[in-house]
């Protein structure tokens, strides 16, 4: 089974500094991370990422593939606090 990984990006269209991952974490504060996500790329495994620290708030289900904005992926520029594997 492949292990899950996910990047995350400070700016729209995978632009700014980024942060890649391969396990969950509940808060993203600790990576420097909290509250600046604008696009995402999920090149394995699903992710279900949360607008709160500690796996809270609102959520979102995201599958391999490239999310350029919020938007793609249903949520608000600069929201997202933890973020795990669904799978």
């Amino acid at each position: 089974m492949t292990q899950p990984k996910i990047i995350l990006f400070e700016d729209e269209d995978f632009g700014g500094n980024s942060l890649v991952l391969t396990e969950a974490t509940s808060k993203l504060e600790n990576h420097s991370f909290n509250d600046i996500i604008s696009s995402i790329k999920v090149e394995s495994g699903t992710w279900i990422v949360y607008d709160d620290e500690n796996f809270c708030g609102k959520s979102y289900l995201l599958k391999p593939g490239s999310y350029p904005n919020a938007q793609s992926w249903g949520g608000k520029d600069d929201e997202l606090s933890s973020i795990k594997p669904a799978d």
